[in-house]
């Protein structure tokens, strides 16, 4: 079963964002024809770059619920799956966000050159292998869920949950490897929330209900 969420208790926060050039350019073309040719009634579409601002807000919103709050972000794409924060020194050095020792701006400045370097050696791999489509969310909730699993034996007290944001679509050939890691996101007791960007998601919708959260279809400016 999992936890609820405490304002008394710390909380980690795991974050894992579709940074695949595929989605995204594909995106970018329908915002391009929205302001050329604008339908009525027609919902706009967020950029990449509105939605990483607008997770950024939510993070700073998350934050300042509790003064030791964590987070963990991931970027993926279709051939990739990185931790961009915390970086490996601050791991070494034991600098967090949540103890102040990691400043609103470093974390900013690290989380936009992180992604920066996952696009970039998204879009080349896309040049080198014609552009898979989809995003690697079995490996990404994998290192996200040891990543909380390794804080969770640091701190028996800390809460955990993750929030997806992607708007690829499914790879059936990866269901096995992603029905697993949701799995053990079940068994760890973390809550999965989903934020589809893009066409409905049968992965995204069995990691939120399995884990006792809702998947939430978004497409507008915010997200």
């Amino acid at each position: 079963m999992s936890r609820p969420m405490d304002e008394e208790e710390p909380s980690l926060l795991l974050i894992i964002l579709d940074a695949s050039s595929a989605f995204w350019t594909k995106r970018e073309a329908v915002r391009r024809r929205q302001k050329e040719r604008p339908e009525s009634g027609e919902v706009k579409l967020s950029s990449f770059q509105d939605t990483v601002e607008a997770t950024l807000m939510f993070v700073e919103s998350y934050l300042m619920m509790h003064r030791r709050n964590e987070v963990c972000f991931v970027a993926c794409t279709a051939r990739e799956s990185t931790i961009i924060f915390p970086t490996p020194a601050m791991e070494r050095e034991q600098r967090t966000l949540g103890r102040g020792s990691v400043s609103t701006k470093e974390f900013q400045d690290c989380l936009w050159d992180g992604l920066g370097r996952v696009v970039e050696r998204g879009h080349a791999a896309d040049e080198a292998g014609g552009g898979d489509e989809g995003c690697a969310l079995a490996g990404s909730l994998s290192k996200g869920l040891c990543y909380i699993n390794r804080k969770m034996r640091e701190s028996s007290s800390i809460q955990a949950r993750a929030l997806v944001l992607s708007g690829s679509p499914d790879v059936p050939e990866t269901y096995n490897s992603v029905m697993n890691a949701i799995f053990s996101a079940q068994k760890a007791g973390v809550l999965v929330d989903c934020a589809v960007l893009g066409e409905s998601s049968t992965f995204l919708q069995q990691a939120a209900y399995l884990t006792g959260k809702g998947a939430r279809k978004t497409t507008g400016t915010g997200m």
